[in-house]
């Protein structure tokens, strides 16, 4: 592909990232996979350039609307390229595949946009996320807003790992990794958690394929050993998807007691019934719900343990995902919530008398965290909070300094912690 090529593939990209619900990554993956024509430089190139735009759209488009632009992709996309160190010229003539040229009266306007200081532009442009979250992020983040989502801006989420302890332990792999060439160290708040350096694809590597290790946010290890499950009980991962969290739990139940993971998605389901066998963990049951309604008879108020995985805005992911901030509009944040609170709801009443329910989020946002909790409180009166930390010493996790909130909920965040952002709450029913 030529260089005016690759900035027209970036920007129908980023056209159909704004109008398309799929993740970023899958509408690239489709886009090339129907352009076989384009070599893995062009892919990362175009790549680059569309991560690059999506990390930063709220600056320029504050830059862009101050120079007097239109904030669309072309522009964005032209904007980021004049100012990235290394840069292409902007197609000043049309060429075959590429992009409507820069006008010269575009030209000296993005020559304006370069030069505006991001110091006067407010803090959700010039750290990119949408301005009505601001006051839900400033009740949480205080004075420390601006750095926790400036690294929610960058390229820095690394890869965790966590390994499999049914079938090995973590310094076995750490020393076959070594062998391999692959840089890595433990990391996080388990004994069964490894970050590694740099991105090594692991898809095909034994350590994978023998179901030794899956590739898991340390983050998402850690509220997953919250759950505190144990050998012959009988838990639920409600909402489990394709099971990251399930399969850490049922590795720690070592195959005794059942697991139930219950999800809307039968694809999702099936995906983690492969894992599953893979890893060796055999006491996982996987059902299909329906989105509401009456649960399985046979489960309900039998529960020891419910983990609640509830689906939120990912706004912990923003590092790896950073298209979803642009489409998290006021209307779907209050019908995550919704949703939230309803699935909250249905899922404590599965518990047993004593039993314990973590509800847990990929989310920064109070609105889908603290005041779920809240409202799960008023309408279920038998349940009542327990303390994270008190969780953490029963099992023996040592959480995060400064981790754990006034309510005993835990928080995790890029900026504090190196990982995805995470909510944990932990909710007990009462013995009566």
């Amino acid at each position: 592909m030529t260089p005016t090529a690759r900035l027209q593939a970036a920007i129908d990209l980023l056209d159909r990232i704004e109008t398309e619900a799929p993740a970023a990554d899958w509408i690239m993956r489709d886009y090339f996979r129907r352009r076989r024509y384009a070599g893995s430089g062009d892919r990362r190139a175009v790549g680059q350039a569309v991560f690059s735009v999506l990390r930063q759209r709220g600056i320029l488009d504050w830059r862009l609307q101050r120079a007097g632009l239109p904030a669309d992709n072309r522009l964005r996309l032209f904007l980021s390229t004049v100012m990235a160190a290394d840069g292409h010229p902007l197609p000043q003539s049309d060429a075959p595949h590429g992009p409507v040229p820069v006008t010269a009266p575009e030209a000296e306007a993005l020559s304006v946009a370069t030069a505006c200081d991001p110091a006067d532009a407010p803090l959700p442009s010039r750290t990119s996320f949408p301005d009505h979250i601001l006051d839900d992020l400033t009740a949480t983040f205080g004075d420390d807003l601006g750095q926790a989502m400036q690294a929610q801006m960058q390229d820095v989420a690394a890869v965790d790992i966590r390994v499999n302890a049914q079938v090995t332990d973590r310094e076995t792999v750490l020393a076959r990794l070594k062998v391999d060439g692959i840089d890595a160290e433990p990391f996080g708040w388990t004994d069964c958690s490894i970050r590694l350096a740099g991105r090594p694809n692991l898809n095909d590597h034994p350590l994978m394929t023998e179901g030794k290790i899956e590739i898991q946010d340390a983050g998402s290890q850690l509220v997953a050993a919250l759950v505190s499950v144990a050998p012959g009980e009988q838990v639920v991962d409600f909402c489990a998807g394709a099971g990251g969290k399930a399969l850490a739990m049922g590795a720690q139940m070592a195959n005794k007691g059942e697991l139930h993971a219950l999800d809307v998605d039968v694809r999702r389901l099936e995906r983690l019934r492969t894992r599953a066998t893979r890893a060796g963990v055999r006491n996982i049951q996987t059902r299909r719900i329906e989105p509401s309604g009456d649960l399985p008879e046979q489960l309900v108020g039998r529960m020891d343990r419910v983990l609640v995985d509830a689906p939120c805005s990912g706004s912990g992911t923003w590092r790896r995902q950073p298209e979803q901030r642009w489409r998290l509009d006021e209307a779907r944040l209050a019908q995550h919530q919704a949703r939230q609170i309803e699935i909250a709801e249905r899922a404590a009443s599965l518990l047993r008398p004593g039993g314990l329910l973590v509800y847990v989020t990929c989310s920064i946002l109070r609105v889908e965290n603290e005041m779920v909790i809240t409202e799960l409180l008023r309408r279920v009166p038998h349940l009542a909070r327990v303390d994270c930390r008190d969780i953490a010493q029963q099992c023996g996790l040592d959480l995060p300094e400064g981790s754990v909130n006034a309510a005993g909920e835990l928080r995790l965040s890029p900026h504090c912690h190196e990982v995805d952002g995470f909510f944990a709450a932990a909710l007990r029913r009462d013995i009566s």
